[in-house]
């Protein structure tokens, strides 16, 4: 058996908290197995939207306001069925359920939500490589719900993105230094057997975790990461400058761990900046454990570095606000919890359509009410409805042309799609013809 590492302690939490035995993921109710019986439309939207196959694996990904607060019950409802159905209960094939990947990126996710899927993750013992869960709102309370569910999960992750949300953290606050979530979520994976992940692979190589939480709220990133070094030892901690595997060389480390753009905050040296959207370009990473120092953060290197930081500054301003409790701004009122033009921005060659938030949900309520009337779903799928509106805005917003968009919700509306892409080309060109135009040229050239 591995040598026993000593364990890192610090508030909260203190000492590693006992795991529980490792099993199998609990056989899942029948109610959850009877999902797909129970709201057909909406499995098989999660099917056609969700499940993405591939030679390394299983990708679960509804990014980009795909998947908002109020889908999450559902989500995790046909996520259940769906593994139980595709690789059969864990307590009969004595094997948990894996993925490749979780996608739940930009989907402005509060609390609440983010704290379900990770209690889910952690009651059903799903095993994922990569969770990506970028552009939420993630706070202390789903930062925890995070370390609890990789405390819990016996295989080491391969990656975890949580870049801007929005994380708190200060070292120089609270009872004691490193009494912050993000410390103690570093200890964990001190603490953790499975990790640092170990490769055999022409010798034995050491996998860091790729750690993304660059655009939070963390002050003092650098102290922060010092003080991790300090508390692990030097020769235990191993931040590292790339994610690639390095010889192992039979040296005794507990936490190798690479962390990009982790020094490029939206707090940094203890002031908030008005900031809530995505954050410049990453600044230097931080270096090996061999170095004696970390890297320093922009804006300490001379006149030309102030410079910089003062343009970027003055450009952040004027882009952003200043950020707030937003976990429930939309609940209700039957909008999206974010701009789905700005959520499908990055999925859309060139960018995103000049499409405003009101023009959005005017458009996502004209198709409801197509469907609703004419559309060729069954009545009572209301929340079908909604979710294909959503769906039909979004592939618009990307720039789809009316072709794959016919295509993409054929398993859902059968025979009547290609009436509704006609349909929405007609009422696209009669309501919105500068979107319109916008759309013929980019699929004209």
């Amino acid at each position: 058996p591995p040598e026993a590492r000593p364990p890192m302690h610090g508030a909260p939490g203190g000492p590693p908290p006992a795991r529980p035995p490792h099993g199998v993921g609990a056989p899942a109710p029948a109610q959850e197995l009877d999902f797909a019986a129970e709201k057909p439309a909406a499995y098989r939207a999660f099917e056609q939207m969700a499940v993405h196959s591939g030679e390394g694996g299983t990708t679960i990904g509804l990014p980009n306001a795909m998947c908002l607060d109020r889908h999450v019950p559902d989500f995790l409802k046909c996520l259940e069925c769906w593994l139980g159905r595709s690789f059969g209960q864990p307590a009969a094939t004595q094997r948990p359920w894996r993925l490749q990947c979780l996608d739940l990126s930009r989907n402005s996710l509060g609390e609440e939500s983010l704290c379900r899927v990770m209690e889910t993750l952690k009651r059903l013992d799903i095993r994922i490589e990569r969770l990506w869960l970028a552009g939420n709102f993630m706070r202390e309370r789903g930062l925890a719900a995070m370390t609890e569910y990789m405390w819990n999960c016996k295989d080491a992750l391969v990656e975890v993105d949580v870049t801007d949300n929005e994380i708190f953290a200060d070292p120089t606050t609270g009872p004691e230094p490193g009494s912050d979530m993000v410390s103690a979520f570093l200890r964990c994976l001190y603490n953790h057997s499975a990790y640092p992940l170990m490769l055999e692979h022409g010798g034995m190589k050491v996998l860091p975790l790729l750690l993304r939480m660059g655009g939070n709220f963390i002050s003092h990133p650098d102290k922060l990461l010092r003080q991790i070094r300090s508390k692990g030892g030097r020769s235990h901690v191993r931040i590292c400058a790339s994610a690639d595997p390095y010889d192992h060389g039979g040296q005794k480390e507990y936490l190798s761990v690479c962390l990009p753009e982790f020094l490029t905050q939206r707090a940094t040296n203890g002031s908030v900046a008005a900031a809530a959207a995505p954050v410049a370009p990453a600044v230097a990473a931080a270096a090996p454990a061999e170095a004696p120092a970390l890297a320093a953060a922009p804006g300490q290197n001379g006149k030309r570095e102030r410079g910089k930081k003062e343009k970027k500054e003055e450009k952040e301003k004027k882009r952003r606000k200043e950020p707030k409790d937003r976990s429930d701004k939309h609940k209700g009122d039957g909008s999206a919890a974010a701009p789905i033009a700005q959520a499908a921005a990055d999925g859309a060659p060139g960018g995103a359509l000049n499409l405003s938030d009101a023009d959005q949900k005017r458009l996502q309520d004209a198709i409801d009410h197509h469907l609703r009337t004419d559309g060729g779903l069954p009545p009572g799928e209301e929340s079908t409805r909604e979710m294909l509106s959503e769906f039909a805005v979004c592939m618009i917003v990307a720039k789809k042309g009316m072709k794959e968009i016919e295509e993409e919700l054929a398993p859902f509306l059968g025979e009547h799609a290609g009436a509704f892409a006609d349909w929405f080309e007609l009422h696209l060109q009669d309501h919105f013809p500068d979107l319109m135009g916008q759309l013929r040229r980019f699929w004209s050239g």
